[in-house]
């Protein structure tokens, strides 16, 4: 099963290279952008908006991060718990029967 992950994520990987790669090829046109004050070199527009993609999703991603690192969190303290109730509720049946 980790094996089908793994292909998994390397064809979904090489799909997004393709795709970003035909999105530069398909805006060749030289665009030069003013960032901050500082004039940065004119390169293709398909790359200036792969890189604006890009910079979109690592940021929705570690806005997203501490919603998901405290909700496994707390998945992993509701798990504990329960294991510490079906070993107390196991040790009470023994002692019955």
């Amino acid at each position: 099963m980790a094996l089908l992950k793994k292909l998994w994520l390397l064809l979904v990987g090489l799909l997004a290279i393709l795709l970003g790669l035909a999105v530069v090829l398909a805006n060749p046109e030289p665009l030069s952008l003013e960032l901050f004050g500082y004039s940065v070199g004119p390169m293709p527009s398909g790359l200036w908006l792969l890189l604006a993609v890009s910079c979109g999703c690592l940021l929705g991603i570690l806005v997203g991060l501490p919603a998901l690192l405290r909700m496994k969190r707390r998945v992993y303290l509701l798990n504990k718990q329960l294991v510490k109730q079906r070993l107390a509720y196991s040790n009470e049946q023994q002692k019955r029967g």
